[in-house]
């Protein structure tokens, strides 16, 4: 059976927000409904996608300028 880690607070509130959402979620679409909430400064806002991309949380496509990021693991498997 493959467990699933137990994620820090702050990329847990990032993946609620995520799951809030319709994929594909961008990083302008976060900024607005969670870095202001926050006062995450975006490049925060990176860092934090890019691990839970790294612990198999959300998978990432570019698109031009702008990244597009969808969840690998629901709210449920979590």
């Amino acid at each position: 059976m493959n467990t699933i880690k137990k994620l820090p607070n702050t990329e847990f509130e990032v993946m609620k927000t995520i799951w809030g959402n319709e994929p594909p979620v961008t990083t302008n679409m976060l900024m607005e409904q969670l870095g202001k909430e926050k006062g995450w400064k975006q490049q925060t806002l990176i860092v934090l996608l890019m691990r839970l991309v790294e612990r198999g949380f959300l998978r990432t496509e570019k698109n031009g300028k702008e990244r597009s990021y969808y969840p690998l693991v629901d709210k449920e498997q979590y």
